[in-house]
């Protein structure tokens, strides 16, 4: 008889060990796009972003940016928008220098400011938004 408690108990103990570990459900560490804060060299913050494939989070970023806030549009972009930027601004774009624009004519308007312009001989060899061929021989700024 006595070791019927014993029994019990030991089967009780079991269970109690056994019952968490098999309900828990097993989940990745972190999903695609999550960030964790981390701590840096001197105590300053940093971030460490999920990587996804693997399931865990990566290094510890201590560049002082935040992810998701700093950047510009083109870096968000990627390598596409460095493949663009050669790209030259075209007709009727504003500009600061002439190696800008397409026709390689970044011309100051007093009025407007700088706009790639294009020469011309007549109101036909301007397209719009330009309203015309000035006394320049330049298409006119919108």
């Amino acid at each position: 008889m006595r070791s019927a408690p014993w029994l019990a108990l030991s089967v009780f103990v079991l269970v109690a060990l056994v019952l968490p570990a098999a309900c828990t459900e097993e989940r990745p560490a972190c999903y695609e796009g999550d960030f964790a804060a981390c701590s840096c060299a001197e105590g300053k913050p940093g971030y460490q972003s999920c990587l996804g494939a693997e399931e865990r989070f990566g290094p510890c970023v201590c560049d002082g940016t935040t992810p998701g806030i700093d950047g510009s549009f083109e870096d968000a972009l990627g390598s596409d928008a460095d493949a663009d930027s050669s790209a030259k601004l075209p007709f009727m774009s504003q500009c600061t220098k002439n190696d800008e624009c397409e026709s390689g004519n970044c011309h100051l308007f007093s009025q407007s400011g700088s706009f790639c312009t294009k020469s011309c001989q007549d109101i036909t060899d301007c397209p719009p938004p330009s309203s015309g061929c000035n006394n320049r021989s330049i298409c006119k700024a919108p």
